[in-house]
């Protein structure tokens, strides 16, 4: 069941973009792309009256070239389509600061769509909205290595970011894959700001035992306490523990946000959520009123998890993706 409530703190539309843009894994500031500054203009060059060697021209240092942890990076070689679960808000407009908060289970979030010949990407939302993106669409890179992609289409701009392959602050992403997708509406004066779990869940998920997960560099997500945006990534801890006899679920985050300008972090304290396995590898919960958690197990062994969430509390409004790595 989608839970969703709205806000009305407020913040400029100027600043959400800026901290919306560099939630999590998906970067903002040097990561994205940007107008360069101009070079200043050269001082004139001594004369000289002798002829010296020239120094030879050192051989270019070729720039990183964006990977893409999608579906290529999970090893898919035809076509596919993913379900994920998602987290979303909306900023500016009716929607005030940080408004119309919520979370998605697999089958009611967006739809990625894999097209392996032309390496075409399609995202589709519950409520329609759709965009195609490709690699002539690549603009940039995020703090995984991983693309960034950027289309215009009428008043909207699709900024969509993927993970790259390998390891996320401490948490290898194997088998699941973190996404963002940002739709700036000039015309509505909004942001829509959605991050996105989906992979390869576990096909046969364990029945006796239990299975713990640390998620320490797995926490993406950015939050507004009334003031000010936070991003929660690197100093954000949290665990994540399952009985899967019961499948009963409980998971902790300990929310702590930087912010731009402002060097010292602010621990906005923890959070104690529980759910249930609902079926298959899926599971949902919550943290309490007001807030709710959809994700899955991933990978042959269940060792990965990944689930989008959304809080709101009286000291901060949140939302995000969360990746776990460990297992039976």
């Amino acid at each position: 069941m989608t839970k969703y409530r709205i806000s009305s703190r407020f913040v400029s539309l100027a600043a959400l973009s800026l901290a919306l843009s560099g939630c999590g894994i998906f970067g903002g500031g040097d990561d994205m792309p940007g107008t360069p500054a101009p070079s200043p203009s050269p001082s004139p060059s001594p004369t000289s009256t002798g002829s010296p060697s020239p120094d030879p021209t050192p051989d270019p240092t070729p720039a990183p070239s964006p990977t893409d942890f999608g579906a290529i990076g999970l090893g898919v070689t035809g076509d596919a389509t993913f379900q994920s679960a998602t987290a979303q808000s909306v900023s500016g407009g009716g929607a005030g600061s940080f408004g119309n908060l919520e979370a998605n289970p697999f089958g009611s979030g967006t739809s990625i769509e894999w097209n392996a010949a032309s390496e075409t990407y399609t995202f589709t939302r519950a409520d329609g909205v759709t965009v195609s993106v490709d690699t002539d669409d690549i603009v940039g890179t995020n703090l995984t290595g991983g693309s960034i992609y950027e289309v215009e289409d009428g008043t909207k701009t699709h900024i969509i970011s993927i993970s790259g392959v390998g390891t996320v602050d401490g948490v290898k992403l194997t088998y699941h894959v973190v996404s963002n997708w940002q739709v700036i509406d000039t015309d509505a004066g909004n942001i829509t700001n959605q991050a996105q779990i989906w992979g390869l869940k576990t096909a046969s998920m364990p029945t006796t035992g239990t299975g713990s997960y640390d998620l320490k560099g797995g926490i993406n997500a950015t939050g507004f306490d009334g003031s000010r945006g936070w991003n929660f990534r690197e100093n954000s801890t949290g665990s994540f523990n399952v009985d899967f006899a019961s499948g009963d679920i409980a998971t902790a985050l300990n929310l702590i946000g930087e912010t731009a300008g402002i060097t010292t972090t602010t621990d906005f304290g923890s959070f104690n959520g529980t759910g249930a396995i609902t079926s298959g590898a899926d599971f949902e919960g919550d943290f309490g009123p007001d807030s709710a958690f959809y994700g899955a197990f991933f990978g042959p062994g269940a060792e990965e998890i990944g689930y989008s969430f959304f809080i709101e509390s009286d000291e901060i409004d949140v939302t995000g993706t969360v990746s776990g790595f460990g297992g039976p």
